[in-house]
């Protein structure tokens, strides 16, 4: 979902014709058409932090890149070189879905998070520090419409539930890593997008995805954000 995010970004900075409430006809076309621009999610695939960039609007550019763990090594360089505005960071899914890493998903966060959490204090003391956010993970939805011819009918009730609990705790886990360290204070503002699509799962494209909520995701951080914008972009409060 967070490639989705970027290109929403896109759209409603550039002043494109936005959606309404419903979704794109075709949200699987959709998605493959961000992936071929800024490349897919495959485990062990290559990552990079700066997968592909866009410029929309007056002179904005939207850098977006995806990485699999949780720690980065050159995270803190990236965002010191590149004079961000705005960084929406996420992480702790790939570790859950990934077979070969799901057993030890809890070491590995108790071992990454904490150097992450110093790594993005210090982005915060630089003299021109991007506002950083962290984005939750969502959960996770019984396939529907795209997401049943997909092929994901394995994802029943029960399965669904048990992974929503792990993908829960791994995320809520990194955000009180990030915002309650005892050691170091990193200024961050949460976006909850869990809590936010609970409960949604008709708005889900299949078990997974939710373009069709993107968009207002992205309204709430930019209000957030631009506070004078407000007036603008009416939307539901995602952030924290």
């Amino acid at each position: 979902m967070a490639r989705s995010w970027a290109f929403a970004l896109a759209r409603l900075l550039s002043a494109a014709e936005r959606r309404g409430a419903d979704a794109t006809p075709n949200a699987t076309a959709e998605r493959l058409a961000e992936k071929v621009a800024c490349g897919g999610g495959d485990f062990d695939a290559a990552r990079s932090l700066l997968s592909c960039q866009f410029s929309v609007g007056e002179g904005t550019t939207i850098d977006f890149g995806m990485v699999q763990r949780v720690l980065e090594p050159d995270l803190e360089g990236v965002l010191n070189s590149s004079h961000f505005d705005l960084v929406v960071l996420g992480s702790g899914s790939d570790d859950i879905w990934n077979p070969a890493r799901v057993g030890k998903w809890r070491q590995t966060q108790q071992r990454e998070a904490p150097l992450l959490a110093k790594s993005l204090a210090n982005v915060g003391q630089q003299n021109k520090a991007p506002l950083l956010y962290w984005r939750t993970l969502t959960p996770n939805c019984v396939p529907h419409g795209e997401g049943v011819r997909a092929g994901n009918r394995h994802m029943n009730e029960s399965i669904v539930r048990e992974y929503n609990a792990l993908l829960q705790a791994a995320s809520f886990g990194l955000v009180s890593a990030l915002c309650h360290n005892a050691h170091v204070h990193v200024p961050l503002r949460v976006l909850d997008t869990w809590s936010w699509v609970s409960g949604r799962c008709d708005e889900y494209d299949d078990h997974v995805h939710h373009e069709r909520l993107a968009e207002a995701h992205v309204r709430s951080l930019v209000i957030d954000a631009c506070p004078h914008l407000a007036h603008s972009y009416s939307t539901d409060r995602v952030y924290r």
